[in-house]
């Protein structure tokens, strides 16, 4: 992952901790066509106490920019052998090695992470399931948002074995056969990159960022996102980004009950190969976040 964006982000990760009310079951990834992604899971976090509000919106592409890839470099890969690809996978595709998907017909990103800050209260976590797959050779999702304490399901719907990395969790590094599964437990925040690193084959990633409360979207196919039951009558910071694009922060204060659209446009930032590890950021609440 971009670390030195992802430093960025991080201080809002480790703001106030919160959870959601329910444990939504995203469809089988099996079911998911080859090359698409499923829907995000964005569960709508328990009402804080004290008043609250709604953000909605879209995420869109600068004019003018082109949807950023990871270069070759930066992509998972076998140490030390030549990166095979097995003749039951299809040919690569661009989309592999985009973190984020663009919809032509309005200029919406999906796959942003959406998440306010500096507010002083939250709900308590209760723990979600998201799904990752290995289809047609390839991780996807390739970018998702969690919050501390989820758990990654991943599952092989490829007829070739992967050794996933990454997950740091019991089991993770097993080779996983056709529809096998492995589950590990999402336990600190901040930036992950899961990946495929043995056989001779890579698969791609996904990057995944935790973070400390439940106050956060992932963008849809067309760019729109929705956040419910944010803290009211505060001053808050609104954050927007991804792995391979600058990150976007909007101020915003919501009046009780008040649903506020707010549209936020985002540029691709420059990609490190080899990037450095962020220092540990400030809590947002004390001042600035960078």
């Amino acid at each position: 992952m971009n670390r030195r964006a992802a430093s960025l982000f991080l201080a809002f990760v480790l703001a106030a901790c919160g959870g959601r009310t329910e444990t939504p079951q995203p469809a089988d990834p099996a079911a998911t066509p080859a090359g698409t992604t499923p829907p995000a899971v964005t569960p709508t976090p328990p009402a804080p106490a004290g008043p609250s509000g709604t953000i909605i919106g879209i995420v869109r592409l600068a004019e003018g920019a082109e949807v950023p890839s990871w270069p070759a470099q930066a992509m998972p890969h076998p140490p030390g052998s030549q990166v095979l690809r097995p003749d039951l996978c299809g040919p690569p595709k661009l989309t592999d090695t985009q973190s984020a998907r663009l919809d032509a017909a309005n200029r919406g990103l999906s796959g942003i992470l959406v998440a306010p800050s500096d507010f002083d209260r939250a709900p308590t976590p209760v723990p979600v399931t998201h799904q990752v797959a290995i289809r047609d050779c390839t991780l996807d999702p390739p970018f998702l948002v969690a919050t501390l304490g989820d758990t990654l399901h991943l599952t092989n719907v490829t007829n070739y074995p992967f050794l996933p990395t990454g997950g740091e969790g019991p089991g993770i590094t097993q080779a996983l056969m056709k529809d096998q599964t492995r589950d590990f437990t999402l336990d600190r925040v901040g930036p992950r990159t899961i990946g495929c690193n043995a056989f001779g084959l890579a698969c791609g990633r996904t990057d995944v960022m935790t973070m400390a409360h439940p106050l956060h979207a992932v963008t849809a196919r067309n760019g729109s996102y929705r956040i419910e039951n944010v803290p009211a009558n505060q001053d808050l910071r609104l954050h927007a980004w991804n792995p391979l694009f600058r990150e976007t922060v909007v101020p915003v204060r919501l009046a009780a009950g008040e649903t506020k659209t707010i549209d936020i446009v985002l540029t691709p930032a420059p990609i490190q190969v080899q990037p450095e590890v962020p220092a540990t950021p400030r809590d947002p609440r004390e001042g600035d976040i960078h």
